[in-house]
């Protein structure tokens, strides 16, 4: 599936079409192949589409597929300040793992927005800032 296509489904397709798509990015993105072409603009996309997407469900599923690229692709070189500036736009049942995407990229310069949300009333977001601060910081050491 090329980019084209990627996109068309992800835009314009309805609810399956956009899980089935997200569903083949992961699996993409868990293959441990470092060298997907386009990754950093298919990131960029689906940044894009889950800023505009209305569907909590797609909303969701867009985050765990970024997760994934987030563990198994090299993303601290992509620019993430899309996400970062709609952060207080969103649900808290996609907090969680927006905080765990940033903790993956181990770049301190998100420690600050991570933070905000210490004291948060839901256990499972304090729970991910934790790990995502452990998760900087320690490999921030290991440099």
């Amino acid at each position: 599936m090329d980019f084209k296509e990627l996109k068309s489904s992800l835009i314009g397709g309805d609810e399956i079409q956009k899980i089935e798509v997200l569903s083949f990015l992961s699996d993409v993105f868990e293959s441990y192949n470092k060298n997907i072409e386009g990754f950093e603009e298919i990131v960029h996309l689906l940044i894009d589409i889950f800023v505009e997407e209305k569907s909590l469900e797609i909303k969701c599923e867009i985050l765990e597929t970024l997760a994934k690229g987030a563990i198994y692709q090299d993303i601290h070189l992509i620019d993430l300040s899309k996400l970062e500036n709609n952060l207080e736009r969103i649900s808290d049942k996609c907090l969680s793992r927006c905080i765990d995407i940033f903790g993956f990229t181990h770049d301190t310069k998100y420690l600050e927005i991570i933070k905000k949300y210490q004291n948060h009333d839901d256990e499972s977001i304090r729970e991910s800032v934790d790990e995502a601060i452990r998760e900087i910081l320690e490999s921030n050491i290991k440099q």
